[in-house]
């Protein structure tokens, strides 16, 4: 019994360790596992299209009852002005264009006139704000009253004011006009 135990006992141990052996040419062959604990970055990219939107957020400017060669004007917000946001994602310039608001008067005259005004910390461009009733006539043929609005959310806004003075000789009635604003992307 004696000679059949340190047999069975050499046994047991040479098959462990034949079991060890095996096992670390095992791992020997595996390539070597990497990342545990170890940092790794990446890079994520995106492509923003170019969008030309606008939102007009007061569409009607109404002055109420006027009376031969009475002025007034949307500075005081009495009435409100129109209100112009760039919804886009370029700098753009806006064009105004607008119907005969007078039947005796075609556009343009010193009779019907638009200016860009600051609505955010954003100066409107010199070229394209004035503040006078007579030197931005509004025509019937789209010129620029808005020049590199950016589109950042904290300064896209600016404010359109328009001013009318009655022409001597216009018939009573209602009047109104449509102004059309235009965006294009500025380029300057």
């Amino acid at each position: 019994m004696v000679f059949r135990n340190n047999v069975l006992i050499v046994l047991i141990i040479f098959s462990i360790l034949i079991s060890l052996g095996g096992t670390w040419l095992t791992l020997g062959r595996l390539s070597p596992i990497i990342g545990y604990g170890a940092g790794a970055s990446g890079t994520t990219t995106v492509s923003v299209g170019e969008s030309i939107d606008i939102t007009l957020y007061n569409s009607t400017v109404a002055f109420g009852s006027m009376d031969i060669g009475d002025y007034n004007d949307t500075t005081d917000n009495s009435p409100t002005y129109f209100n112009i946001s760039n919804d886009g994602s370029v700098y753009i310039n806006v064009t105004a264009s607008a119907t005969d608001l007078w039947g005796t008067q075609s556009n343009p005259s010193t009779y019907f006139n638009i200016s860009c005004r600051n609505e955010t910390w954003w100066s409107c461009d010199d070229a394209h704000s004035n503040d006078s009733s007579s030197s931005n006539p509004i025509g019937t043929v789209a010129s620029i009253v808005i020049g590199g609005l950016p589109f950042n959310d904290t300064n896209d806004s600016v404010r359109v004011d328009i001013y009318v003075l009655v022409p001597v000789g216009e018939a009573s009635g209602a009047k109104s006009s449509t102004v059309t604003f235009t965006a294009s992307k500025d380029f300057s």
